[in-house]
């Protein structure tokens, strides 16, 4: 695939999400009850304090409601790019195109990775793109299943800080007449435990917060639970098989966009990874003024 090709298709996801973002809304608020303006971060988290662990629980809408009007939980569907850091030359691009949540219990999103390399040797190409794919989304669909396992409210300096730790299981599948002239094409699935300390939350009007101005820090563990290709050519090198991927980092935000830097550490010892340690991501999340 070429530069041009893959910023085209890019372009053309990105515009699918910012499409996405005007139906999304109706399937998040399937289970909202009719009160849900009067909704905020504080009263959902602290009136039951029993509730900090596995939150959003104890009343029919609370999870869908969190993650349509608070600050914590507002990206209901967003673009992560994910540039090199490195010489491949290697970048990605996935893009939640909808979301919904039919019970009270988590969250489905749909959404699909596109990932480009110029690298000239075909070996190595594979190993890159795969690197791409494992840590931005997954593969060219991408169901995922997340739920908050820990929220906690004025979590910090600032009082609309806080702190989350969720859990997700991505389950994805490439096209294989899309990819089989790039690399092989498989099938997999990912877990992942991540937690968002969010230290500063500055908004303006009274919508959502951190609408404005957001920092903090994040981390992640990551696990590549199944990495299956569809034939036997050109098979992604064995190192990426039940790979996982500690990650800790911080991020800054404004208005709608975040920048993430995070570093590595993986469980296997190999060259290739010598120089992934260090990883960039930029999001496009929606945002409410």
């Amino acid at each position: 695939m070429t530069r041009h090709s893959f910023f085209t298709y890019g372009f053309l996801l990105i515009s699918l999400n910012v499409i996405s973002q005007s139906i999304t809304p109706s399937l998040v608020q399937l289970n909202k009850p009719v009160n849900a303006e009067s909704f905020n971060t504080e009263s959902i988290l602290l009136n039951n304090k029993a509730k900090w662990l596995l939150p959003f629980s104890a009343a029919k809408g609370d999870l869908a409601k969190a993650f349509d009007t608070s600050g914590i939980y507002g990206v209901v569907n967003g673009v992560s790019i994910r540039p090199n850091l490195d010489t491949s030359n290697t970048n990605s691009v996935y893009v939640e195109l909808a979301s919904v949540i039919p019970w009270n219990f988590c969250r489905i999103g749909l959404g699909t990775n596109l990932t480009q390399s110029e690298v000239g040797n075909d070996d190595q190409n594979a190993k890159e793109i795969a690197f791409q794919k494992l840590t931005n989304g997954g593969g060219n669909l991408v169901l995922n299943l997340s739920r908050p396992i820990i929220a906690l409210a004025d979590f910090g300096i600032d009082k609309n800080s806080f702190f989350t730790l969720n859990s997700e299981i991505l389950a994805f599948a490439d096209i294989e007449k899309f990819n089989q002239n790039i690399y092989n094409p498989g099938w997999g699935m990912l877990s992942n435990i991540n937690f968002d300390y969010r230290i500063l939350n500055y908004k303006i009007g009274n919508r959502q917060e951190g609408n404005l101005v957001r920092f903090g820090l994040n981390g992640r563990w990551q696990y590549n639970i199944i990495n299956n290709k569809y034939s036997t050519t050109n098979k992604v090198d064995p190192i990426f098989n039940n790979l996982s991927i500690s990650s800790l980092g911080a991020y800054l935000g404004l208005a709608m966009f975040n920048i993430h830097l995070n570093y590595n550490l993986f469980n296997k010892s190999d060259v290739f990874f010598d120089n992934k340690q260090w990883q960039l991501r930029i999001e496009v999340v929606p945002v409410k003024f």
